[in-house]
């Protein structure tokens, strides 16, 4: 199931019932959750069964008045509008499958019940990559659902936490490293491409780039990127990955938009947006000519509505006599400005 199939049948589940989701290693079941959890701004509390005790889950233990009792945990939610996210069920410690089937068929723990509205999820890794099987008693009292998120949900998810555009760049351009391969299914002590390798990479070479940007450089042309990139995705996913940035990512610079020599059709959104300011800033100068502003204002139409009411959000007031000028960009807002409302901030001044 995808994930967009899943947040649908998930809206139709009473919230009394719990929800496993199983699939490998890296493919964002934990994102989906905290997503759900955020649209629904609810408090989000995540255990990892595999790190856990017994008594992490129900408390620790005590006399009172000749009875034993038991504390309550660090993580006990106090209010309806929570989720509590049961991660790793297939690889928690073999006592604490009673303790968990306690949690998602009873709600309660420790002698005391979950609140209320508090939605039960819980993960695993599939059959193919489980470490242990689950109980069947425990698996039939959850919605069970196999996450198989697309490619292009992945991407989409990606561009927006802004991973680095040479990671997304490169899996629009060869879908085929996203994920683990076949016969590296549960090869031990490897790396391997999964989506939370190809993230955690973004975030390193995001660092990297201002690095080399802050001395003149250019990260398609650092000589170790396949070498940075193999503890992360592997040796095959890495060659692959460095050699397509040397040759095939696309660095936006402005002076190329302004001329006329880039075009928006070759890039993806996150990257025509990480320059809107920049280019807004270098748009009134007054030695910028007409050519120019006209090449500018082409290039974020070509971009797309959102490209281009970003730009037309960030430039100053004075750039509006300049964009009369062009007849053809005058009728494009003319022609879409309920479209190009739609995505200009609402906290910020909109250019006339």
């Amino acid at each position: 199931m995808d994930i967009k199939t899943f947040l649908e049948f998930n809206e139709i589940l009473p919230d009394s019932q719990a929800r496993l989701l199983m699939g490998p290693a890296g493919i964002g079941k934990s994102a989906v959750v905290k997503q759900i959890s955020e649209a629904r701004k609810f408090n989000f509390i995540d255990l990892r069964l595999s790190e856990l005790e017994p008594s992490d889950l129900v408390g620790l233990p005590y006399i009172q008045d000749g009875v034993t009792k038991y504390a309550e945990p660090w993580w006990w939610p106090h209010d309806g509008d929570t989720i509590l996210f049961l991660d790793e069920v297939d690889r928690c410690r073999e006592d604490m499958q009673p303790i968990a089937m306690q949690l998602t068929l009873d709600r309660r723990a420790g002698g005391r019940s979950l609140p209320e509205g508090v939605l039960v999820f819980a993960a695993c890794n599939g059959e193919k990559f489980m470490t242990s099987a689950i109980d069947q008693a425990l698996v039939n009292r959850f919605a069970c659902v196999e996450l198989t998120p697309t490619v292009e949900e992945w991407l989409i998810w990606a561009e927006g936490k802004n991973v680095h555009t040479s990671v997304t760049g490169f899996i629009r351009s060869d879908k085929v490293h996203l994920d683990t391969p076949e016969k590296m299914i549960g090869v031990p002590n490897q790396p391997v491409p999964t989506r939370r390798a190809w993230t955690n990479l973004g975030a390193t070479l995001s660092i990297l780039d201002k690095k080399m940007k802050e001395q003149g450089q250019e990260l398609a042309k650092h000589p170790y990127l396949h070498l940075f990139a193999q503890p992360f995705v592997g040796q095959s996913s890495a060659l692959a990955f460095g050699s397509w940035v040397r040759e095939k990512y696309q660095v936006i610079r402005p002076a190329d938009i302004f001329s006329g020599k880039l075009k928006a059709k070759n890039l993806n959104i996150v990257q025509v947006a990480n320059v809107v300011q920049e280019i807004a800033d270098l748009f009134c100068l007054e030695e910028r000519t007409d050519k120019e502003h006209y090449n500018c204002l082409k290039f974020f139409m070509e971009a797309g509505h959102e490209a281009f009411a970003a730009l037309f959000s960030a430039l100053d007031r004075e750039a509006a006599y300049i964009i009369e000028k062009y007849d053809d960009v005058d009728k494009y807002i003319k022609d879409n400005v309920n479209i190009l409302s739609e995505h200009v901030p609402t906290d910020e001044p909109k250019s006339e």
